[in-house]
């Protein structure tokens, strides 16, 4: 490798580093509730809409970069030394050369995968997490749900993705993708934990930093347009009460069990990806 290679895949395994450092230090820790009481204000409402918007899209973008850009950036290097001489010199699906690592690839891949990547993560992550069985093990659970729900579907597990015909082992992308998958999961929710515990609402100007995060996000019209629909439904059921309703104990038995029932309809697509990956992989 040349000074410019050592140098990227230095960074990257710093990053991965520092992102399970910290999953692993922080994974104990529980999702707070928004600061303040819940009530029936709109105003109340959209605060805490905008607490948790804000937080899953801070803490998947930092573990995007960290543990999906950073990860999948070495993942793809290992799966390249792998693949063998046939495979050196040939062309990626994303148009990149195997086997050369350039920083403009490395950049991105930390963009269009890693953070965005991220960002998904960590809204979903936001969103169920009530569901997901508690403790240490909580963003294994997740991550285990992110590589039978989404890996095989969306990313870096899908049966239509080319690279796949290029480089391998298969048992060896099982083994580095479902890793980084579990990472993934364990750090979203270790990273929700901690800055949770920290993350004001934004009724004061101090807090605008916590919520920068959210811009780029915000940037992208469809996106906007969600937020502000799902904002008005939050501030619509907190004002007749259908919010309080909804955190009850016998709403979250039933988000489990539809949640469960998700994963066993997933479950046979996961193992058909697997096995279509295994034929074709050299």
């Amino acid at each position: 490798m040349t000074a410019s290679e050592l140098a990227i895949v230095a960074t990257c395994v710093a990053l991965l580093a520092i992102g399970l450092v910290l999953t692993v230090r922080w994974s104990a820790i529980p999702v707070s509730s928004p600061p303040g009481e819940p009530d029936r204000r709109a105003g109340t409402a959209a605060l805490r809409f905008l607490w948790r918007l804000a937080l899953g899209v801070s803490a998947g973008s930092a573990t995007g970069l960290l543990i999906i850009g950073a990860g999948g950036r070495l993942a793809m290097r290992l799966l390249a030394v792998t693949a063998g001489d046939d495979a050196q010199g040939g062309t990626t699906e994303a148009g990149e050369i195997v086997g050369d690592i350039t920083l403009s690839g490395t950049i991105a891949f930390f963009v269009f995968v890693g953070l965005f990547g991220g960002l998904l993560t960590g809204l979903l992550y936001v969103a169920i997490y009530r569901w997901l069985p508690g403790g240490r093990g909580r963003g294994l659970w997740y991550g285990a749900l992110l590589l039978i729900g989404v890996a095989t579907r969306i990313e870096p597990l899908r049966t239509n993705n080319q690279d796949f015909d290029l480089v391998g082992p298969a048992w060896m992308s099982f083994l580095v993708f479902g890793a980084l998958g579990l990472a993934q999961g364990a750090a979203v929710a270790a990273f929700v934990g901690r800055w949770s515990q920290t993350q004001p609402l934004l009724t004061r100007l101090r807090a605008v930093p916590r919520y920068l995060a959210m811009i780029p996000f915000l940037l992208i019209l469809p996106a906007t347009a969600l937020v502000i629909l799902l904002m008005l439904a939050s501030m619509g059921f907190a004002r007749f009460g259908i919010s309080a309703r909804l955190s009850g104990a016998r709403i979250n038995l039933v988000g489990r069990i539809a949640l469960g029932a998700l994963v066993l309809v997933a479950v046979p697509g996961f193992l058909a990806a697997i096995s279509d990956i295994a034929a074709r992989s050299p």
